[in-house]
């Protein structure tokens, strides 16, 4: 996607929000595979529980998780 190259040009992190379109929302588990995007974080909440309950989470990349693991 041109919007993801120009964000890893400058060095800019990406955040999918998957609350509506994650967990099989769309043809694949998640809507940024379906637009062939590769985020820094998705967001994730409705679908976890099947609405059922009020729960939400954000999902990081290995990048991510090695900058503050450091």
């Amino acid at each position: 996607m041109v919007i993801q190259a120009v964000l890893r040009k400058q060095d800019i992190l990406m955040l999918s929000c998957e609350v509506v379109c994650g967990f099989g929302g769309t043809e694949n588990c998640f809507s940024s595979q379906t637009l062939d995007m590769y985020p820094d974080f998705l967001s994730i909440a409705k679908r976890l529980s099947s609405g059922y309950l009020p729960i939400g989470g954000v999902i990081i990349a290995d990048k991510v998780n090695r900058y503050f693991a450091e």
